[in-house]
């Protein structure tokens, strides 16, 4: 269990601009179970508020829970599942021609995962795979899956491979973010239509070591 409390505010010259303030609580439990399993939960909260001296004030309130449990089937399969959630709520003052609309909005995210290690082989051969789900105020659902492999063909010798999807989801600031020249010309507009980035990403790797004291390592992202 951790706690924290922390105040910054300007100096008199001036070289802090920004009042910011927070506290934030973290609690961890961790349990080790039978047969090599463990399970472990993890709950924080977090207060920060931003006063920029012009105006405009931003403060944040999260909470965020996240589980996580690891056991084993048979002599092959090593799984791990996980679930988390989180709740902010966003708050500012908006100044006339610069903020955030709607200026409050609460925001959720909840996620959960499963992955699979198999081995094969008298462990020279690994295959792990799973997806991650995700469901976020703005687009809604996000499957992010994984597949990784890594095979021991020889002592000291490793080749790798992976392919998995990932995705940015859209802030407040690519949704609700103005900017206006005038109180009724903007300049810059948030999109309420914009939609996640997604990734789709390969690699392929070589690791070897001949010596105890050097190891040689070739990486391929696409």
């Amino acid at each position: 269990l951790q706690a924290d409390i922390y105040e910054a505010r300007p100096n008199p010259d001036g070289a802090v601009a920004v009042k910011a303030k927070g506290r934030n609580v973290l609690g961890r439990w961790t349990r080790t179970l039978g047969s090599g399993a463990d399970f472990n939960l993890q709950v924080y909260y977090d207060y920060t508020l931003r006063d920029f001296g012009n105006g405009f004030t931003e403060a944040l309130d999260t909470w965020d829970f996240d589980s996580q449990h690891r056991f084993f089937v048979g002599d092959r399969h090593e799984i791990v599942w996980g679930l988390g959630a989180r709740s902010m709520m966003h708050k500012v003052t908006n100044l006339p021609l610069f903020g955030f609309s709607p200026g409050d909005r609460r925001l959720t995210l909840f996620s959960a995962f499963v992955q699979d290690e198999i081995t094969f082989f008298d462990d020279r051969l690994r295959l792990t795979l799973g997806p991650k789900f995700e469901h976020n105020v703005f687009t809604g659902v996000e499957i992010q899956p994984s597949v990784r492999a890594a095979w021991i063909p020889i002592e000291g010798h490793t080749l790798w491979a992976a392919v998995s999807r990932g995705v940015r989801t859209p802030a407040r600031i690519d949704e609700d973010f103005f900017l206006k020249l005038t109180p009724t010309i903007p300049f810059i507009t948030g999109n309420p239509g914009f939609e996640s980035e997604e990734l789709l990403a390969s690699e392929l790797g070589w690791r070897a070591r001949p010596h105890e004291r050097f190891s040689l390592a070739l990486s391929l992202f696409y």
